[in-house]
């Protein structure tokens, strides 16, 4: 297994928005902040040698004297009282907070259309050769949500899922595609959810129109498998 990770924030965030509470605390998951560009710009990345870390409190100690001692671990403890600060004592009440939980919490106070989201990316790799020794991950994070692929698996997997798919009778295979195409989690229902939020209760399989657009997508789908002669 990789013992080894390193990674780098592809999103570049405006300097005005990132306080020092914020870089105390990306400092604390091992994330170090370097101005770029004429604007100066900052540019997230682990530090050298470091791996992205959790926030951790000592679990044998009373709350609020663990919480204490990691503030003052951090530097945040003169922040003790800002939002951000608050918000991460709540969250991490509940167990190990993730680095990209603590991102997520700096990114609900900066403007949406300065940082409309975080992408991060990484990747793992052991000192010595074996089966999984070395690997990667993508990471998106947005105010509703963490959204994470980890690179290798998911390429794997998908040819996998193909090889099996084409085994099955194509009647089969057009009604996976149109479930997978209508899913609420991967499909048209999850485009749905994030470009028109105020509706996201309403997903197409939960649409009265839902029956004809799966019939129109199961006949589209048919003749598209249907072989040419």
């Amino acid at each position: 297994m990789p013992n080894h990770t390193v990674a780098t924030v592809l999103t570049l965030l405006p300097p005005q928005h990132v306080r020092e509470y914020h870089r105390l605390a990306f400092q604390a998951c091992n994330f170090a902040s370097t101005p770029t560009g004429d604007h100066g710009y900052l540019y997230l990345h682990t530090a050298q040698g470091q791996t992205p870390c959790r926030l951790i409190v000592d679990r044998n100690m009373p709350f609020g004297d663990a919480w204490s001692a990691l503030l003052e671990a951090t530097g945040l403890s003169a922040y003790s009282f800002e939002p951000f600060v608050e918000t991460l004592r709540g969250l991490i009440r509940h167990g190990d907070l993730q680095w990209s939980s603590v991102m997520q919490a700096a990114l609900f106070e900066m403007p949406v259309d300065a940082v409309p989201h975080i992408d991060v990316q990484g990747s793992a790799w052991a000192d010595n050769a074996c089966p999984a020794a070395f690997g990667g991950f993508a990471c998106r994070i947005t105010r509703g949500a963490v959204h994470w692929q980890q690179t290798h698996e998911s390429f794997f997997r998908r040819l996998d899922l193909v090889a099996a798919e084409r085994k099955r009778p194509v009647a089969a295979r057009v009604e996976s595609l149109v479930e997978e195409t209508l899913s609420p989690e991967t499909g048209l229902g999850e485009a749905l959810w994030r470009l028109f939020p105020e509706r996201r209760h309403r997903l197409p399989n939960r649409l009265p129109e839902g029956d004809a657009l799966k019939a129109a997508l199961r006949e589209f789908i048919s003749a598209w498998a249907t072989p040419v002669s």
